[in-house]
């Protein structure tokens, strides 16, 4: 998907935030939307990570615990040579960006 209004092509960094921004907003209605697009949205299900223990579940599960609207954003980090970013990789990048590092097996104890 890719917000009809406010974007070019789609494709920008600045493109895809305003039409996450606008995926996220509870204003939003279908048609405020060019499909296909450069966004693609997951869908959540109800009971989140104790029912499936997936990224799409954990994400929207941590917004509900933080106090926040049930909406995430979910990227994967890559590694140097294009691959999907592993744990010792993960850490390291946590530890350098100062950023909190957990599992879908600690949201689910």
């Amino acid at each position: 998907m890719d917000a009809k209004h406010g974007t070019t092509t789609g494709v920008s960094a600045n493109d895809r935030a305003t039409t996450v921004l606008a995926l996220a907003s509870k204003d939003s209605k279908p048609d405020a939307f060019n499909r296909p697009g450069h966004i693609f949205p997951l869908r959540y299900r109800e009971g989140g990570v104790l029912k499936r223990a997936g990224h799409t579940e954990a994400s929207v599960d941590l917004a509900v615990l933080a106090g926040l609207d049930p909406v995430a954003v979910l990227c994967e980090v890559v590694d140097d040579d294009g691959s999907m970013a592993r744990l010792p990789k993960l850490r390291q990048f946590a530890e350098r960006e100062n950023l909190k590092i957990i599992s879908i097996a600690d949201l689910i104890k």
